[in-house]
């Protein structure tokens, strides 16, 4: 099947660029000081909970909202889908390259500062 042609050809590269993206949400998570702000998700599917009592609980709290994270981000040419009230998903190619993954969590951080979700 196709990913049993795939899968050899990007040789640990998944895991790596994932890696990296998760560790550039942190870093952008660790900036939000809503304390409900997390990351989730597996491997390159992961999201950006911007806090306010997300996952599905009330949103009375959050101080931004993710689809105004996603305009922000829509402007500056990333693609982003706020999946709940308060949450981004983030869900780039497997051939994605790390220089990528960076060039998109600087759109990603300034699209936050933008709407006021970071300090």
């Amino acid at each position: 099947d196709t990913l049993d042609v795939i899968e050899p050809l990007l040789d640990g590269h998944v895991d790596t660029v994932a890696g990296r993206l998760r560790d550039g949400l942190d870093s952008l998570r660790a900036n939000i000081p809503d304390e409900g702000a997390e990351v989730r998700g597996h491997g390159l599917w992961l999201a950006l909970e911007l806090g306010g009592n997300g996952n599905g609980g009330d949103t009375a709290n959050a101080t931004v909202s993710a689809k105004e994270v996603a305009r922000a981000a829509l402007s500056r040419g990333l693609v982003v889908n706020p999946v709940t009230e308060t949450a981004l998903r983030i869900a780039p190619p497997l051939v994605i390259a790390e220089a990528e993954i960076d060039e998109g969590l600087a759109r990603l951080g300034g699209a936050l500062e933008e709407v006021g979700a970071c300090r």
